[in-house]
């Protein structure tokens, strides 16, 4: 039975894909196919290298997430994935999508003709690089004489590559999607988190429904994606979302299990 799991955008709240996947592993249930969007494209290609979750959460520790993402607020400059590109080649090693061990996708938005792509061949750096450049604080990145921005413009949590590839598709959602208090919207930061989860939900809502089951990490309205310094409470919070949806994804397991004798 082919396990496929989509990873959404997300900024510093891709930390809690980290907990989701250590989460399954820890229950056994063994991921086969990956699709992911900017934050969920970089844990997705170290995922798919063959890093373990506890491995990417020591980097993070020993690591500022700002150098990741390599970010940058508008005052000093567009931001660029110089070191992100560094931890790639690290641990990659080639830069190609025929590198990883398990199969990967990767969204992207075309700036030049307005459409997503979904990348799963090919050089891989720039197109993970290009997934997570969020519009207006990171240069677009050009491949191949188009330029790229962050997939979650268009397609913040790609499923619909998943279908006919996998017999279960897990979702983990981190956007927002409830009512927030007012505590939550105290700074431009959060205000202007706040906005890109609303202005992405609607192209998630969609690819939600196309799943078996979606986790969502516990509490995620605390936390805006420049978070950058609570990579624990993110940790757990994935860990959580997963361990809640535990019992339905190992009875679809099984019954998987099942028919399948």
């Amino acid at each position: 039975m082919k396990i496929g799991i989509s990873l959404s955008g997300g900024g510093a709240k891709g930390i809690a894909h980290v907990g989701v996947l250590q989460a399954l592993e820890d229950q056994g249930i063994e991921v086969d196919i990956i699709a992911g969007t900017s934050a969920g494209a970089i844990v997705g290609a170290l995922y798919s290298s063959g890093m373990s979750p506890a491995d990417m959460m020591s980097a993070i520790r020993n690591t500022s997430l700002l150098r990741i993402f390599g970010f940058q607020w508008p005052d000093r400059g567009l931001g660029e994935m110089t070191y992100l590109r560094r931890l790639l080649a690290r641990q990659i090693g080639i830069d190609s999508f025929s590198a990883l061990k398990k199969p990967l996708y990767v969204t992207l938005t075309n700036i030049v003709t307005g459409e997503v792509e979904i990348k799963c061949s090919g050089d891989l750096f720039d197109v993970v690089c290009a997934s997570s450049s969020v519009p207006l604080l990171f240069k677009p990145v050009e491949i191949n004489g188009h330029y790229y921005l962050d997939g979650g413009v268009i397609m913040n949590m790609p499923v619909r590559c998943l279908i006919g590839k996998c017999d279960l598709i897990l979702g983990v959602n981190l956007v927002n999607h409830q009512q927030v208090a007012e505590k939550y919207l105290s700074s431009w930061r959060e205000i202007l988190s706040r906005v890109f989860d609303l202005s992405v939900f609607n192209n998630v809502k969609p690819e939600m429904e196309l799943c078996d089951i979606v986790i969502e990490p516990t509490d995620i309205h605390k936390y805006s994606r420049f978070n950058f310094n609570q990579a624990e409470p993110l940790y757990k919070a994935g860990y959580e979302g997963a361990m809640l949806q535990m019992p339905a994804i190992k009875a679809l397991v099984q019954e998987g299990q099942r028919s399948s004798e």
